[in-house]
């Protein structure tokens, strides 16, 4: 039996089939928090983490580029012990070309909505930015959390 595609179990599904590309692209983990308020999908690079937070309460999606720490998602929130721990992806795109930023642009269009439907384009959108980025993700790295 399939999940209608705009319940929370069907948005979730599109998610990670969405992101799968970065278990191809060499994500060492996938973790999954899931609580009655939205649900985190981690995909742990060697250099970088990309957290995907879909927010149940809210409807809507954001996604995050973070520091790895000693293999694992970085502790805190936005900054932990001093150092930035995660970005918000329009953030790192503002800083790169001008094809970047108007992906960030796009972004934070997408992202003015909420609800399923808006969610599932939120999902697109993101995963799109980030196949964009994803061979830069080492120079991404230095450039915002090189501390």
């Amino acid at each position: 039996m399939t999940s209608d595609p705009s319940s929370r179990d069907g948005i979730l599904a599109y998610a990670k089939e969405s992101f799968g590309f970065l278990e191809r692209a060499g994500s060492k983990q996938v973790t999954a928090d899931d609580t009655s308020t939205g649900t985190t999908l981690a995909y742990i690079l060697d250099l970088v983490t990309i957290e995907v937070e879909l927010d149940w309460r809210e409807g809507f999606v954001m996604v995050l580029v973070c520091r790895t720490v000693d293999g694992k998602r970085p502790p805190g929130y936005y900054a932990h012990e001093g150092k930035r721990m995660r970005v918000h992806l329009a953030e790192v795109l503002d800083s790169g070309t001008e094809e970047d930023r108007t992906v960030a642009k796009e972004l934070r269009q997408v992202v003015k909505r909420s609800g399923p439907d808006a969610m599932r384009a939120q999902i697109d959108a993101f995963a799109a930015a980030l196949r964009g980025v994803l061979d830069r993700l080492p120079e991404i790295h230095a450039r915002f959390f090189a501390d």
